[in-house]
């Protein structure tokens, strides 16, 4: 995410909202107080590729070429203007979190105070960021003349501007928060003047296939597999807890989409997928988003990550464990997101498939060998 990093002018628009809010802001020591816990923190840039993956029963599955890293971003004055608002309204519900906090609010209530916040202030803010713009199209304009009509692109290929925040709490749970650079401090705060643009993460497979016992390659299930997934906060705790499962329970929870730039081709039934879309855009979700499906206030100062189902984000919650059988146990306790393709076969296009408010939550998959 390199390229986003040349905004710094962008990065500050949302900086200055007290006024707009009439709350005073609370330094970083303070939210440092707030989250309650010493930790570590990691700042994360790799690219790994691997050559291939094989399992081995009698016969094999093999998985070649595969790579993940970063994938090629754009930021244009469109998605400049949605980022800024956004951080926007994220910084005045968090200005309004912190402030109850500070006034002996309970936690429950503070983060119902910021679910509440009035936030139509926040457009106004960037407006005034930027020249003092009369309205949306004059914002834009002013975009439009800082990166320069084509926009910025990011053309590195490294997964970064990932930030892990680790902590053990009182009850020797082990959580991690991972969340961008750009858009949180090192313990897990919000940074109100950046812009917490998502993290880009392109997963690349060239192929999967099958492999008779004793040969070389075989028939091709899918290959030229491209996903490129855009990352907003996720949370991920190891509970010291065996009353569920003996061995504990692990919660992974948090927002992503898969961008239109996704593809694959299924081989095996002549299938080409292209521009895969997967998030929260259509349907019932697409503006509501899901506010409260997640807390991430437990040991982390308060993320809005409703604002995330706002620009298309789609929320997942999973748990896993072991039973008592040694057998891995997967709850899918929330899953919702409107998924759209363009499908080739024969490689002559067939339309387009859309499927709006695709819920599975409550799904439950128990995995074990025979």
């Amino acid at each position: 995410m390199k390229g986003f990093k040349k905004l710094a002018l962008v990065a500050a628009i949302a900086a200055p909202l007290t006024s707009v809010h009439a709350l005073e802001a609370i330094d970083d020591s303070m939210l440092s107080d707030m989250t309650g816990q010493s930790g570590v923190t990691i700042d994360l840039e790799t690219q790994v590729t691997i050559g291939q993956v094989k399992w081995t029963d009698e016969g094999s599955v093999n998985l070649n070429s595969i790579s993940v890293g970063g994938f090629e971003t754009q930021l244009t004055a469109d998605n400049a203007y949605a980022l800024s608002v956004n951080k926007a309204e994220q910084t005045i519900r968090n200005l309004t979190y912190q402030g109850a906090i500070a006034a002996g609010q309970s936690e429950e209530d503070a983060r119902a105070a910021a679910a509440a916040a009035d936030v139509t202030g926040a457009e106004a803010a960037v407006w005034a960021q930027l020249g003092g713009a009369a309205d949306e199209a004059a914002a834009k304009a002013t975009l439009n003349a800082m990166i320069g009509a084509t926009g910025v692109v990011d053309t590195n290929t490294k997964l970064d501007n990932i930030r892990l925040v680790i902590d053990s709490n009182t009850s020797g749970d082990l959580e991690i928060l991972v969340v961008t650079q750009s858009g949180f401090n090192a313990d897990g705060s919000i940074n109100p003047t950046g812009v917490a643009v998502p993290v880009d993460l392109g997963v690349d497979v060239g192929s999967v296939e099958l492999e008779a016992q004793g040969a070389n390659g075989g028939a091709v299930i899918a290959s030229n597999i491209n996903l490129d997934i855009l990352l907003g906060p996720q949370k991920f705790v190891v509970h010291n807890d065996t009353s569920t499962y003996e061995s504990g329970l692990i919660t992974a929870q948090g927002y992503f989409q898969l961008a239109d730039s996704s593809s694959l081709d299924l081989d095996v039934a002549g299938v080409s997928v292209k521009n895969l879309k997967v998030g929260n855009f259509l349907g019932d979700n697409a503006l509501t988003g899901q506010a409260g499906a997640v807390d991430f206030t437990n040991s982390f100062a308060t993320s809005d990550l409703n604002d995330y189902t706002q620009v298309g984000f789609a929320y997942y919650e999973v748990n896993i464990g072991a039973n008592a059988a040694d057998q891995l146990v997967m709850d899918v306790a929330n899953f919702n997101a409107d998924i759209q393709m363009d499908v080739e076969m024969g490689g002559a296009s067939i339309g387009q498939i859309t499927m709006t408010d695709f819920d599975v939550s409550g799904t439950k998959l128990t995995v074990y060998g025979h």
